[in-house]
C-alpha cells in the first residue's frame, strides 16, 4: 500500500484537510462544513472527466466540476438519493 499524505489549508472555503492513505479528515466552522454534511460518500477517482456520463443519466448535479487546490471535484445525487462527491487529485 502506498501511503499518501495531505495537509492543506483551503482558505477559500474555510476548511482544513488532512489525509493519510484513504482516510480524509475535514475540519472547519459549522458554516464551512454545512455544504458537505449531505454527502454520503467521497470517491477518489483517476479523472473526473469520466463522470460526464453521470450528467446525462438520472443523476442530479449538486456541485458542478470545479477546480480545487488538490485537482478537481464534483458532487451528484444518485437516483437512490445518495449524494456522492468525486475527487481527482493531481499527482
Amino acid at each position: 500500500m502506498r501511503t499518501q499524505l495531505l495537509d492543506l489549508n483551503y482558505e477559500a472555503v474555510g476548511l482544513e484537510l488532512a489525509s493519510v492513505g484513504d482516510i480524509l479528515i475535514m475540519a472547519g466552522s459549522d458554516p464551512a462544513l454545512d455544504p458537505l454534511r449531505q454527502t454520503n460518500a467521497v470517491f477518489k477517482v483517476d479523472n473526473t472527466e469520466f463522470c460526464g456520463h453521470l450528467m446525462t443519466s438520472s443523476c442530479q448535479v449538486i456541485r458542478e466540476r470545479t477546480r480545487v487546490p488538490t485537482g478537481a471535484n464534483l458532487t451528484v445525487q444518485h437516483p437512490d438519493d445518495k449524494v456522492s462527491e468525486y475527487v481527482q487529485h493531481l499527482e
